[in-house]
């Protein structure tokens, strides 16, 4: 979690719980919105570190105080946070791996 703190920038990805008239797939399969959201998170990430650009995916947040603190809209669900920013060194492994 440190590097919420030290990053250069956060993203936020969000569902709404309101939003236009399913199209396509989503009409179907309303899931495909979390699919989507995901997917794009992860090729964010991806195209970031391709770019010599750290990234990193935070999962550990409290829902309700996220939506407060970033004055989201209600019903919206966060999926990610991103903490993007330059690095010194790239680690063989994630913390929580070699802390225990």
């Amino acid at each position: 979690l440190k590097g919420l703190r030290g990053c250069g920038k956060g993203l936020v990805m969000a569902l709404l719980d309101q939003r236009q008239e399913p199209v396509s797939g989503r009409r179907t399969m309303p899931h495909l919105d979390l699919a989507a959201a995901t997917c794009t998170s992860r090729n964010f990430w991806l195209a970031a570190r391709a770019e010599g650009i750290g990234a990193g995916w935070v999962s550990l947040f409290d829902l309700s105080h996220l939506c407060f603190v970033l004055n989201l809209p209600v019903g919206a669900k966060p999926v990610a946070i991103l903490c993007l920013g330059h690095f010194a060194a790239c680690l063989p492994r994630p913390p929580p791996d070699t802390e225990g």
